[in-house]
């Protein structure tokens, strides 16, 4: 009974650090908040080294591959920043911070997930909410008077406040799989509304992969096909017809694809567009001069001829600084994981519903890293990899039982 007790402490413990690291990711990692973002992650870090500890005197948690890892890829990170800097100020004690949270935040996750995979949802909620009341209070302007992009006040950002809120539909969305209540649907809604307002164009990404999530759950229901359809031409008609939304993010997508397509020569012109494919053209050439350990950290900043100081893309930007090498070292778990989860789900035929929320975990990360730098960017966006490691290695080191795939 003791022992039950001590359990549950523990685990409600992990619910709070891991609600405190999410919610100061999202609100509070800026200029005039660091403060209380150090003190919400200090506590959250804290408390992750602990239960690891606790766990390894008592010997009943071993060493996973997660782990060596981050070690492996954080190391990369300080040799190439201390001994190849290109250009600037290398912020080791920003890259260990991060070393340590995502660390904490691992073994967080797993003794969460250990307990009940389901109790993951509840700091995401408790961080979606309270970081919708807090841009309300910031930005209620902004929001209601529509027409303009809103998360200027939070960390990062509007394209990271529109992937951080994606994170939280993510989320929702599988709660909502799981046992599909009004009040979960409403609160899915309320997230993509948000992350729509955003105007960052990541976010539709994360919204057909949230439609994915809901396809594959239903597998064996006859209207899914027609669910998953009225989903996507709703999305559509939202981005495309409704003018608070068309103004903010459908007008942008036009322009993208426009750009894309046309280049300069088109009335649609996208100059984020343009820059980012020029960009990503470049740091290929640059990557091609030195292919094997790349040419150390912000290699591609030093040689741009734009005014950016990274690609906006992380496989360029991998492979500029750490070349084929480091990039495959820094992939290996991306892969690694994506590729256990779809040949799971390939041999249960898309039964094994426990694979369904990490397969698009993973799957968004590796989509999204085309359009974003997440090596080095704060830890929300390691999360996805973090959550879908740790599921798949409870599934991988635990014997699985019928009851589990229901």
């Amino acid at each position: 009974m003791q022992e039950k007790s001590t359990a549950s402490s523990r685990i409600k413990l992990d619910i709070v650090a891991l609600t405190l690291l999410v919610t100061a990711e999202i609100c509070f990692y800026r200029i005039g908040t660091l403060n209380l973002y150090f003190i919400m992650t200090g506590f959250g870090i804290v408390v992750g080294l602990f239960i690891a500890g606790i766990r390894y005197i008592h010997r009943s948690v071993n060493i996973r591959r997660f782990p060596v890892w981050l070690i492996v890829i954080y190391g990369m990170f300080v040799i190439n920043g201390f001994f190849r800097l290109q250009i600037g100020t290398f912020t080791w004690d920003t890259i260990f911070y991060r070393f340590i949270e995502n660390l904490a935040m691992y073994y967080l996750f797993r003794d969460i997930v250990r307990e009940n995979s389901k109790k993951i949802v509840g700091p995401f909620l408790i961080a979606g909410l309270f970081s919708f009341g807090y841009l309300l209070m910031t930005e209620g302007t902004s929001f209601l008077a529509g027409y303009s992009r809103i998360g200027n006040l939070m960390s990062g950002n509007v394209n990271t406040v529109g992937y951080n809120f994606g994170l939280v539909s993510m989320f929702t969305m599988w709660w909502y799989c799981q046992e599909k209540k009004w009040y979960k649907l409403v609160l899915f809604l309320l997230f993509s509304i948000v992350m729509l307002l955003t105007g960052s164009k990541k976010v539709v990404i994360i919204l057909l992969l949230d439609f994915v999530l809901l396809f594959m759950h239903d597998r064996g229901h006859a209207g899914r096909w027609l669910k998953f359809g009225l989903a996507f031409v709703a999305l559509v008609y939202l981005v495309f017809n409704v003018p608070v939304f068309y103004e903010i993010i459908g007008h942008r997508i036009e322009t993208m694809i426009s750009t894309m397509l046309y280049g300069n020569n088109t009335a649609l012109y996208s100059y984020s567009t343009d820059v980012r494919n020029r960009m990503i053209e470049e740091g290929f050439k640059l990557f091609l001069k030195k292919p094997i350990f790349g040419g150390g950290w912000a290699y591609f900043y030093a040689n741009t001829t734009t005014s950016y100081t990274y690609s906006h893309n992380n496989y360029i930007e991998l492979l500029c600084s750490f070349g084929l090498v480091g990039t495959l070292i820094y992939y290996n778990k991306h892969i690694a994981t994506l590729l256990f989860s779809l040949k799971s789900l390939i041999k249960s035929h898309f039964n094994d519903r426990r694979f369904y929320f990490p397969f698009i975990l993973i799957l968004a990360t590796v989509l999204l890293d085309f359009a974003a730098i997440s090596f080095s960017a704060v830890c929300v966006w390691y999360i996805p990899l973090i959550c879908s490691c740790v599921m798949v290695e409870d599934i991988k080191y635990n014997i699985p039982s019928e009851n589990m795939r229901k």
